[in-house]
């Protein structure tokens, strides 16, 4: 195989690097960012955390807003919990990382449905005190270790979803 035979090769693997590094972040220089995106409006979440050398992870955090100014952080000033949730069969895998803030429920989701879907969706839900809620989705590229920011995390008893072991 000549050299030129290679180059698809190469780009395809460094292609995600490079676009996953155009993400906007809240994250900080010594955070990981575990999950990404913008929404419409311009705003962006995103799930942050220190990784420690056994893999475990330090000071997970959500953080919601404009790009230059967070506008919801979790856990803020008290100690907060993350819940996570994960179902995969043929063609279909949800991973969710859910929080409760003042009373709404916040689960940020990768979901794809292959049999329906024409590619994975990404965003967060947000369910009031009254059971009322939505979703805001992800626009554009994503960076998305939902899966490794669950890891450790507690099963979320509440999610008909449950937790793969």
């Amino acid at each position: 195989m000549n050299v030129l035979n290679k180059l698809p090769l190469v780009a395809l693997i460094l292609a995600p690097t490079a676009v996953a590094s155009e993400v906007t972040s809240h994250c900080a220089k010594s955070e990981r960012t575990y999950f990404s995106c913008e929404v419409k409006g311009g705003k962006v979440l995103s799930l942050c955390g220190t990784p420690t050398t056994s893999r475990a992870i330090t000071g997970r955090r959500y953080a919601f807003g404009a790009r230059d100014r967070v506008e919801l952080a979790y856990p803020g000033r008290s100690a907060g919990q993350f819940l996570y949730s994960d179902y995969a069969r043929y063609m279909t895998e949800y991973r969710e990382i859910g929080f409760t803030a003042s009373g709404y429920k916040y689960i940020v989701f990768a979901r794809y449905i292959g049999d329906s879907a024409p590619g994975p969706t990404y965003g967060v839900e947000v369910i009031a005190p009254n059971g009322k809620g939505g979703q805001i989705p992800c626009t554009g590229t994503v960076v998305d270790r939902v899966a490794e920011f669950g890891r450790g995390l507690e099963c979320d008893p509440a999610n008909a979803l449950g937790c793969r072991k």
